[in-house]
């Protein structure tokens, strides 16, 4: 007659151990944290799988003829046995990384159980001393009582290293060592309960029992270890970006003023030219301040006193256009993008800067040259189109150049006056419709030292 019941519980116990263990099991990308405690819960999960499959034989096959098929399942079934006690004590010593003269003997003993099991199963064939189907019923022997009992040994020596760990260890490896103590402990107790009714699942129970407790114990550690590897690479992360602005603010920085330098205006030029065929930019003054007689400081006074005199003209800058981002684009120029609540201020900051500049001229102060342009949504299409606007004055001037500086006045005079004047304003203009398909407003600020020029232009 089949034990169907006895049966049952070795199916339900085989199906919970591949519920719980199914990414372990089947996820070829599953992520370990110690690939050898990996591998060897792999083979505890791999022995109880063969343990499982026997004991629900051993339920369906007990009292079938012929005899040998029941014998040769429960000679599997003690193996099955032997094999997961080394298992077991393969596991413990990779799951806990304990690497001490304890854990190699455990581990010793674990293979001496194993071999002792093949030897008595291959005994047991000759001489009876497992067990025995000689009235076609299963019959326990001594052999199989001193079997139990050194499970029952083993299985507690290990829950009881486990607890006695507990004290001596912080963190995680306290949550480990529950883990072993608790799954040991309860082996060795349903074994107990085996030891007195041989023909009760007792021994697939508390199999099930502790894989499950160990699988719960390992989810949380290796949960804990996941948050807290997180928590590391976010704090790496956190670290890197901060490395990364500060490399950053170092490639983009003027060593000597400390202002933005060319190459961080050359990139914000090309931002702002996307931000402005795409339509995404308001308005926007560019400022642009060139350092008069830099050169002739330099090389009177030397590059010290020029230094001095470049990083006087920056603070001068910042001070009159507050708030708004400075590049230092050459040596001795200076561009300063203005937009927001500054851009309507822009005037009068020019106007303040100017009456500086006009008191410092009778001083020992920098003396610095400005101008500006603006740029109009509607009107300009590209950053170029801002910087071009000062292209048609300065041809302007060049061509006209001859006319500023001589003292004959003639009609010669007059024809290179108007065609210095034509020429720039065609040019310009000619450029600005090719080139820009607008206008922008243009301010030249000067000096009173060139104010007799300009007003005899």
């Amino acid at each position: 007659m089949f034990n169907i019941a006895y049966s049952i519980v070795g199916i339900v116990s085989l199906f919970i151990m591949i519920s719980i263990n199914f990414d372990i099991i089947f996820d070829k990308n599953y992520k370990y944290r110690s690939r050898s405690a990996y591998t060897s819960y792999r083979f505890l999960l791999l022995c109880a799988a063969i343990f499982f499959l026997a004991d629900i034989g051993w339920g369906f096959l007990n009292n079938v003829q012929p005899v040998i098929i029941a014998e040769i399942d429960t000679s599997i079934y003690f193996l099955a046995m032997s094999m997961l006690i080394l298992a077991w004590y393969r596991f413990i010593v990779k799951y806990l990384e304990d690497n001490n003269f304890f854990t190699h003997m455990v581990l010793g003993l674990g293979y001496l159980f194993l071999f002792a099991g093949i030897a008595l199963i291959a005994i047991n064939y000759f001489i009876p001393i497992l067990f025995s189907y000689e009235t076609d019923t299963y019959a326990t022997k001594v052999g199989r009582n001193i079997f139990l009992t050194t499970q029952i040994v083993m299985y507690a020596v290990i829950a009881l290293y486990g607890l006695i760990r507990i004290f001596t260890h912080k963190g995680k490896k306290v949550t480990q060592h529950i883990a072993i103590a608790v799954a040991a402990l309860t082996m060795s107790m349903i074994i107990i309960l085996q030891y007195f009714f041989p023909l009760m699942p007792y021994y697939s129970i508390g199999l099930i029992s502790a894989l499950t407790l160990t699988n719960v114990f390992i989810a949380r550690v290796e949960k804990d270890t996941l948050r807290q590897s997180i928590e590391e690479g976010l704090l790496r992360e956190k670290e890197q970006s901060k490395q990364l602005v500060s490399a950053q603010e170092l490639a983009y920085k003027d060593p000597l003023t400390g202002v933005k330098n060319k190459h961080a205006y050359v990139e914000f030029e090309t931002g702002m030219d996307i931000l402005i065929r795409e339509k995404k930019i308001d308005k926007f003054s560019l400022f642009i301040f060139d350092l008069n007689d830099l050169k002739l400081i330099n090389d009177t006074y030397g590059h010290e006193t020029g230094d001095q005199y470049i990083l006087k003209s920056c603070e001068l800058v910042k001070k009159y256009f507050p708030g708004n981002i400075v590049y230092r684009f050459g040596g001795d120029e200076f561009i300063v993008y203005v937009t927001g609540d500054n851009y309507e201020e822009r005037f009068k900051c020019l106007e303040e800067f100017n009456k500086a500049i006009e008191d410092n001229i009778h001083t020992n102060e920098p003396i610095v040259a400005a101008g500006f342009s603006d740029y109009v949504p509607e009107k300009d299409n590209t950053m170029k189109a801002v910087v071009l606007a000062f292209l048609e004055v300065f041809i302007w001037f060049l061509i006209a150049k001859e006319a500023l500086t001589t003292n004959d006045f003639n009609i010669f005079i007059a024809i290179f006056y108007s065609l210095g004047y034509a020429t720039g304003t065609y040019l310009g203009s000619y450029l600005s419709k090719r080139l820009i398909k607008g206008c922008v407003g243009v301010q030249v600020v000067t000096t009173n030292m060139s104010n007799n020029k300009i007003s005899k232009l």
